[in-house]
């Protein structure tokens, strides 16, 4: 069923500290895969007090069209509403981050690439605020690298001031963790604060779940405690 307007849930921590994270799902663009890649890292994210929003983007059925636009815009609309409302939502505007997988994770990628440049005209006084995450955290980002070339896409630019950003992949996700490599070796080069996981197995769209021989689902320990390095992390 084709998504035509963007929704989002917010999940509440019993203990909040004031950081929120925005939760891309995977889907592959034709779909939005709700609990694997949702609510079950919104759970994951309110164990360490961390307010989730889980965003339900726009999808496309259109084979013409690239399928990361709507989800982009989406995205950036909501970090700036969300900016703009922090107050009513209970959230620091300034410790706003993502966690992204999958084809969710192209897009966290996008947003983290985008030097604060609007995806769509803009709608009201919310697009004047930042869209920018302040941490990211991609997990299998999907099609992030140029088969031909094994580089990343085009599009992405690693910027010099590209928020902090933690990456998760496996070495026999057939969608290739070199695109994570190569985004992460972008980081180490502008010195920005970040992590890379490539596990030896565990494939594809695994979520948060345990995956039999795999040591995957060991991912949110060490991003948790990544996360909670960080500077905003007070």
């Amino acid at each position: 069923i084709n998504i035509t307007q963007p929704t989002f849930s917010v999940h509440r921590p019993e203990k909040p500290n004031g950081v929120a994270a925005i939760i891309l799902p995977g889907g592959g663009f034709g779909k939005v895969v709700p609990d694997l890649e949702g609510t079950e890292a919104a759970d994951w994210l309110n164990q360490i007090g961390v307010t989730a929003f889980v965003l339900r983007y726009r999808t496309t059925d259109d084979p013409l069209a690239p399928g990361w636009a709507k989800p982009l815009q989406d995205a950036q609309r909501l970090l700036a509403r969300l900016r703009s409302e922090a107050e009513t939502w209970k959230i620091d505007p300034d410790r706003l981050g993502i966690v992204a997988f999958s084809a969710g994770g192209q897009v966290g990628a996008r947003l983290l690439c985008d030097q604060n440049q609007l995806a769509y005209k803009p709608l009201d006084q919310i697009d004047t605020v930042a869209h920018r995450p302040d941490f990211a955290i991609l997990v299998y980002p999907w099609r992030i690298t140029d088969d031909k070339t094994q580089t990343l896409i085009s599009d992405l630019k690693v910027p010099t001031n590209c928020p902090p950003t933690c990456l998760i992949h496996t070495h026999d996700d057939k969608s290739t963790a070199v695109g994570a490599a190569l985004f992460y070796a972008e980081l180490r080069r502008h010195n920005i604060p970040a992590e890379l996981h490539i596990y030896g197995n565990g494939g594809h769209g695994y979520g948060l779940r345990k995956i039999p021989g795999s040591q995957i689902s060991s991912w949110p320990d060490h991003a948790g405690h990544w996360l909670q390095t960080l500077p905003l992390w007070k």
